[in-house]
């Protein structure tokens, strides 16, 4: 079970690209991507 779907990957970068789904409260995942904060992680 995953909570994320990998869309890019940009080799060069040493990025990729997630989408995350938020189901309400369902676990780590959604208190993580929640709120959502577009850019590189920190």
């Amino acid at each position: 079970m995953r909570g994320y779907t990998i869309r890019a990957h940009h080799p060069r970068r040493t990025m990729i690209d997630i989408d995350f789904v938020l189901h309400g409260d369902a676990g780590p995942a959604t208190r993580w991507a929640r709120p959502p904060t577009p850019g590189p992680f920190p």
